[in-house]
């Protein structure tokens, strides 16, 4: 049992160093700070039903994070309006390898166009 323990430390204690190390590289000099926010999806009129590749995420003004991906699909429905079904693009200076949140614009909107009869 010792040397199990003992190696788990080892273990733990290399993956803390490799943490430690990363996060150094990235906050020197010059390294660019990447926040994650959540976006917020605006309709006019508001109360909206927002997907983000095919799943419910709220109504509108819907608030959430985007996911970690260079592009999403994102549709917009409220009955008595056309749907509105767009590709969004995440910043093009963010690295790929950035967490959920960040590379988005903070405030989508669109205005929605009544169906007609």
């Amino acid at each position: 049992m010792a040397t199990l323990v003992s190696g788990f430390g080892k273990v733990a204690a290399i993956l803390t160093l490799g943490v430690w190390i990363a996060g150094c590289a990235s906050s020197g000099p010059g390294a660019e700070r990447y926040e994650p926010r959540l976006t917020l999806i605006e309709t006019e009129p508001a109360g909206a039903s927002v997907f983000l590749e095919g799943g419910f995420v709220g109504v509108t003004p819907a608030s959430f994070m985007m996911p970690a991906r260079p592009e999403v699909t994102i549709r917009i429905e409220r009955p008595g309006y056309q749907f509105v079904e767009e590709l969004l693009r995440r910043r093009s200076n963010v690295p790929a390898d950035v967490e959920e949140g960040v590379g988005w614009e903070e405030v989508y909107f669109w205005p929605l166009v009544p169906k007609r009869h």
